[in-house]
């Protein structure tokens, strides 16, 4: 989808991120195989999961520019979409 440093829209939403894949990859260190919480998710999962994410974000949920609330709140999503 994306790489080097961007600016994306999704569903007319401003979205900044560094980097794409380097939030996945983030996202992986936690909760990917050999992760810090390892729940096995793939990188197609943690990719799906932050599109949901991205697209449920407005006033009162917004994007913290890839930190940890951001991850906690995908990770949450897989919750919802994979157990």
């Amino acid at each position: 989808m994306c790489s080097g440093d961007m600016l994306s829209y999704v569903h007319n939403k401003q979205i900044f991120m560094s980097n794409f894949n380097e939030f996945i990859e983030y996202c992986l260190s936690f909760y990917g195989p050999n992760g810090l919480y390892d729940q096995g998710r793939t990188r197609e999962q943690v990719a799906y999961a932050t599109l949901m994410y991205l697209d449920a974000c407005n006033d009162q949920i917004t994007w913290g520019d890839g930190d940890s609330l951001d991850r906690e709140r995908v990770r949450d999503t897989m919750n919802e979409l994979y157990d």
